[in-house]
């Protein structure tokens, strides 16, 4: 487990960011190239989830780490900007190949947006992202989608942008795992 720390000078006040990062080795038989990058929201107190996506994707074959964004005072106008140099980081220290990147809730889904708008991908997959009453203060990045997405999430919570007939959807509470997983193997990832 690594832990990136950082505090921000707002003004007059002091932000400390943390980035936890869990990496999880492929335990399968087969070795898959294709990293797979779980980016966690702050507000997503479950860590349940990562870790069962972890375990599932280690017995696939995959090598994947969960990065949980954190936050520990409101800075919203550059907690995205620190979030996304932070995950840039831990990119270059993951693999030589494009990550499947799979972003939980809404910060990881700006995160995330941000993040392919500028460095490549294998695909991206945004779960449950948009809540009821939409954040406004972290920005919203639109992209072309040029590699596969998924969107998992109802449609009235899905931004504009990601209505287009390229991108998959499914609109799942439950067992989105497997709803992801057979959207990999039908995308050959």
């Amino acid at each position: 487990m690594f832990l990136f720390a950082r505090r921000t000078r707002l003004s007059t006040r002091w932000v400390r960011n943390k980035v936890t990062v869990v990496q999880h080795d492929a335990t399968g038989p087969v070795k898959r190239p294709a990293p797979v990058v779980l980016v966690q929201s702050s507000d997503d107190k479950d860590t349940r989830w990562p870790k069962a996506w972890q375990a599932k994707l280690g017995e696939l074959g995959y090598q994947s780490t969960w990065v949980r964004l954190e936050e520990s005072d409101d800075a919203s106008g550059s907690r995205l900007d620190t979030w996304y140099q932070d995950l840039c980081r831990i990119m270059q220290q993951h693999s030589y190949f494009p990550p499947l990147v799979i972003g939980h809730g809404l910060e990881a889904w700006r995160v995330n947006q941000k993040y392919v708008c500028n460095k490549p991908v294998s695909g991206l997959v945004l779960v449950h992202g948009q809540r009821d009453t939409l954040d406004k203060t972290l920005p919203s990045m639109e992209f072309e989608p040029y590699f596969p997405l998924l969107v998992v999430s109802p449609k009235e919570h899905v931004p504009d942008f990601l209505l287009d007939d390229d991108v998959d959807r499914i609109d799942a509470a439950e067992g989105y795992l497997e709803h992801t997983l057979a959207w990999m193997d039908e995308n050959g990832m």
